[in-house]
């Protein structure tokens, strides 16, 4: 037996059926909105990478090797971003480059510093990231 709100709600919707319309619009202006935030920060983000990362050779020969190491081809160009935040790889498929914080490069020893990379390493073999 269905409770008197459920019928309610369903007389209502039947009775008003631009309601759908209405409720769609909203939710695929929702959408649109969040969508174009995304973008937006994304686009910012890549900006700032392209304006301010660098590379460091002596940590793009460590990924080669780890690389080679994992039956990589080739690993992903690795930048040095002046940033607190974790290491990741940015970009899509073959493109994507690792950025890594200049604090860990100093922070971290050489054993450390390959576990961090390797594990950004098996993201980039995978695609997942």
């Amino acid at each position: 037996m269905e409770s008197f709100a459920a019928s309610s709600f369903v007389t209502t919707w039947a009775q008003h059926p631009d309601l759908k319309s209405m409720l769609l619009t909203i939710w695929l202006a929702g959408v649109a909105s969040w969508t174009t935030v995304q973008l937006l920060r994304a686009v910012r983000f890549q900006r700032r990478v392209a304006r301010d990362a660098k590379s460091d050779d002596p940590l793009q020969q460590q990924v080669r090797r780890l690389a080679a190491a994992l039956g990589l081809r080739r690993g992903p160009r690795v930048l040095i971003v002046d940033a607190a935040v974790s290491p990741i790889l940015w970009g899509c498929g073959s493109h994507a480059k690792l950025l890594f914080p200049s604090d860990l490069t100093e922070r971290l020893d050489a054993e450390a510093r390959a576990t961090r990379l390797t594990h950004e390493l098996a993201h980039f073999a995978r695609g997942d990231h």
